[in-house]
């Protein structure tokens, strides 16, 4: 049911008044048989997720393609999920070139609620978790195993080393050969990297996941203009920790990175 519920969803996108679509369209984009497609349609009918409109031609009396609607939301649809599963079909998209809507996609929705799960077990952010996975598995290495550029989503909802792809990632993105050798200086720049290339400067809610985890100094964080107080506690910052000098040195490679750069006018 919530198979052909995704494909429903991407194919009416844009689409508020309904739009025709054929049984026989249905099978060529899903891979499923015409049985399947009618059973899964009266299903969710039935449930009120969508409304069909069947149609006849006025001069010959023939059937013509029906007009769906989208009614309602299947239980499984969590928030969630559906962010990761935008996610991956960016990326699938990125490595084939064009949408994919295909059966091996939409026999997915259970795999993309286990990888929220796992996400919010192992504290680690969906969007880079699917990134991760993604530069885990190059395209070449998908095809060989796959027979496709990209991993399945079954791979990405398997707990097992999820955690250390996720890690290992971003130790690999955190390094930049210009941070400097001075230790403290190092970690600054790499919180302040991993900000910048993950683009979470405005996104106070995610960066406080990184923090965390351990993966961006809560003194960065904490100098970050997007941060208020409220955000402290969500990203777990003891005050009682904080060392002034090394909130010192972060205000200052924060402000030099993320407010004095954006001041300077762009040249045209």
């Amino acid at each position: 049911m919530a198979d052909l519920y995704d494909y429903l969803k991407a194919t009416l996108a844009g689409h508020d008044e309904g739009q025709p679509i054929s049984v026989r369209r249905m099978c060529e984009d899903t891979g499923a048989s015409v049985a399947t497609i009618r059973r899964q349609l009266t299903i969710l009918e039935q449930k009120g997720y969508i409304t069909i409109e069947a149609r006849t031609d006025p001069y010959t009396g023939g059937q013509l393609p029906s007009v769906y609607r989208l009614s309602g939301v299947p239980p499984g649809n969590t928030v969630k999920a559906e962010l990761i599963r935008n996610v991956y079909l960016r990326y699938v998209k990125e490595r084939t070139g064009k949408d994919v809507y295909g059966k091996s996609l939409l026999l997915d929705r259970a795999h993309f609620e286990k990888i929220a799960k796992l996400c919010e077990e192992l504290d680690m952010d969906p969007h880079v978790y699917v990134l991760a996975c993604f530069w885990s598995f190059p395209a070449g290495w998908c095809r060989t195993n796959f027979k496709r550029p990209y991993p399945p989503a079954q791979l990405l909802a398997n707990k097992a080393r999820a955690k250390e792809r996720y890690m290992t990632f971003l130790r690999q993105f955190s390094h930049e050969d210009d941070i400097p050798a001075d230790v403290e200086k190092s970690e600054i720049m790499q919180s302040v990297h991993i900000i910048n290339k993950l683009d979470l400067k405005n996104e106070p809610a995610r960066m406080a996941l990184f923090v965390r985890n351990g993966t961006i100094m809560q003194e960065v964080f904490m100098c970050m203009p997007s941060v208020t107080k409220d955000h402290w506690k969500l990203a777990g910052v003891n005050e009682a920790t904080v060392s002034a000098v090394r909130l010192k040195n972060a205000h200052a490679t924060v402000y030099a990175y993320f407010v004095t750069r954006e001041q300077v006018p762009k040249r045209d």
